[in-house]
């Protein structure tokens, strides 16, 4: 009723129901996904427009099945995911993300290309934010130029103020 408006009642009906065992199942799974380290990223090459050069990675995560299939955020990503969660799935991906950079960096040390990885509006604001972010490129030994974290707009806005405030006190990641 609330995300269809406010002053509003709503019958709890078989659709409903259905929806609600939807969402549980998806957080069931990627729960379970993230205990027994079946997340894996993807990283989707970005290319310079002018020189066709691979500059960096965009990161993506996927989730590895108990039977080996890859599936999307489609799959595990479920609509109303809690924070703690979220952040859990985000601090995973950040990992495999500075893992990845750190990487790439001795595969090209004269000019690494960047990797880029989304956080969740629920992430930006969560106050483990800073020590989770500068401990993971720290441990990687990653520089600011090869980790990005890559905020949608609506992640920017949905955060609040506290998420710009958190963003502009880490010192080793670039933006």
């Amino acid at each position: 009723a609330k995300t269809r408006g406010r002053n509003r009642v709503e019958l709890f009906d078989q659709a409903l129901a259905d929806a609600v065992e939807v969402e549980a199942a998806q957080q069931r799974f990627l729960r379970d996904a993230l205990r027994e380290e079946r997340m894996v990223m993807h990283f989707q090459p970005l290319v310079h427009a002018h020189t066709g050069s691979i500059v960096g990675y965009e990161a993506l995560a996927r989730v590895r099945t108990v039977g080996g299939e890859i599936v999307g955020p489609d799959r595990f990503l479920a609509p109303h995911i809690p924070a703690d969660l979220m952040y859990a799935l985000d601090s995973a991906a950040f990992e495999q993300s500075c893992a990845a950079a750190a990487e790439l960096a001795q595969l090209h040390p004269q000019s690494p290309p960047y990797v880029s990885c989304n956080l969740s509006a629920s992430t930006l604001s969560h106050r483990g934010l800073v020590d989770m972010i500068t401990a993971t490129a720290e441990r990687h030994l990653v520089s600011p130029t090869q980790i990005w974290i890559e905020v949608t707009e609506n992640a920017a806005f949905s955060s609040g103020p506290g998420s710009f405030e958190s963003l502009t006190v880490i010192p080793r990641c670039a933006f």
